[in-house]
């Protein structure tokens, strides 16, 4: 896929991303979703539409969340790290 913007958009059940489709633009809680060509297909996502999002950028993934669970080529925790704050 050519535009990434903020991330991928992708169907929310298999985790494969939409042809196509990513996060143009984001606000604090929500973010427009753009089609690389054409209109993005409303038909089979309308608004309210639940859909994943592979970011292209760690922040807007981590800054929700106090702790991290580290795994390694599994599924098994192996770590959990606290998020540092400040810079």
């Amino acid at each position: 896929m050519e535009n990434t913007g903020y991330g991928w958009v992708c169907d929310a059940t298999s985790g494969k991303p939409i042809d196509g489709l990513y996060v143009a633009e984001t606000n604090q809680e929500h973010g427009m979703v753009a089609a690389a060509s054409g209109t993005p297909p409303f038909a089979t996502l309308p608004i309210g539409a639940r859909v994943r999002v592979l970011p292209n950028h760690v922040c807007m993934m981590a800054a929700p969340y106090a702790q991290y669970h580290v795994i390694e080529g599994g599924d098994a925790v192996v770590a959990v790290w606290d998020k540092a704050t400040g810079w």
